[in-house]
C-alpha cells in the first residue's frame, strides 16, 4: 500500500441543501487522496464557516441548522482543499 502523500480535491454531499426552518440535515464531506486516490470521509475532520449566521448555523461535525427563511453558503476546508454548499431555508 502506498502511502498519502496529500489530497487533490475536496467534495460535499449533497452539494446543495434545502432544509425546513428549526430542521437539522447533514453534509457529508470527502476527500480523495493521491496517491491512490481513494475518497476518504473527512467530515469531521474539517472545519466550517456560514455566509450568513442568521440563516443557518453549522456544527463542527457537519450538521446544518436551518434558523431563518433564507439563503446562505456553507464553507468546508480541509487540508487547504475548500468545498462549499448552497442551502435554501424554507418555512412550510
Amino acid at each position: 500500500t502506498k502511502p498519502i502523500v496529500g489530497y487533490t480535491e475536496l467534495t460535499c454531499a449533497p452539494t446543495s441543501l434545502s432544509i425546513r426552518r428549526r430542521r437539522s440535515e447533514r453534509v457529508r464531506l470527502f476527500a480523495t487522496a493521491f496517491p491512490p486516490g481513494y475518497r476518504h470521509d473527512v467530515t469531521e475532520k474539517a472545519s466550517y464557516t456560514t455566509s450568513n449566521k442568521r440563516v443557518i448555523a453549522v456544527s463542527p461535525k457537519g450538521y446544518v441548522v436551518g434558523r431563518q427563511v433564507g439563503y446562505a453558503t456553507i464553507r468546508a476546508t480541509f487540508e487547504n482543499l475548500e468545498a462549499a454548499v448552497k442551502v435554501r431555508v424554507y418555512s412550510r
